[in-house]
């Protein structure tokens, strides 16, 4: 990824201490573990009736002791092509 892709995707990343989401849906998420000292992208869910509430996607109220979330952003659309292509993992 050359720096130009870089800086478009950082450009993505709402950090939460600006906004948080305005729905209850499943957002990209940048979290610190804690435990591990490092940060790690998740998907979560964000549940807007509960506010400041994140979930991980099997339910479970995420940890604020453990877990802190620190930027989110919308899932991005899917790839589009005109032929589907199949990853193999064969080079």
């Amino acid at each position: 990824m050359d720096n130009t892709d870089n800086n478009l995707f950082k450009e993505k990343w709402i950090l939460c201490s600006e906004r948080l989401p305005d729905k209850t849906d499943a957002y990209l998420c940048t979290i610190f573990v804690v435990t591990h000292n490092s940060n790690y992208v998740t998907p979560l869910v964000y549940d807007q009736r509960l506010q400041n509430h994140w979930y991980w996607d099997d339910g479970f109220k995420l940890n604020g002791d453990k877990y802190k979330v620190l930027a989110w952003m919308p899932f991005p659309e899917p790839y589009k092509a005109e032929e589907q292509a199949e990853c193999s993992g064969k080079s």
